[in-house]
């Protein structure tokens, strides 16, 4: 819902232009335009990974 809303999109992309890290979920359909990105990294939760997936983000947000 929140997605077709234009100060809600207008907001999300002001946050992603900013120079401070963003962890964030994103939906698997949509949200092309975030996931294409130059500056975004996509970080896909399953069963498995679900247990060390938190460590692996914050070990990209702190070496950038």
């Amino acid at each position: 819902m929140e997605c077709l809303s234009d100060s809600f999109t207008r907001l999300i992309k002001k946050l992603l232009d900013s120079e401070k890290p963003i962890i964030a979920t994103i939906a698997l359909n949509g949200g092309e335009e975030i996931k294409e990105r130059d500056d975004v990294e996509i970080f896909k939760m399953t069963h498995e990974n679900r247990d060390s997936l938190l460590s692996k983000i914050l070990e990209y947000v702190r070496d950038g």
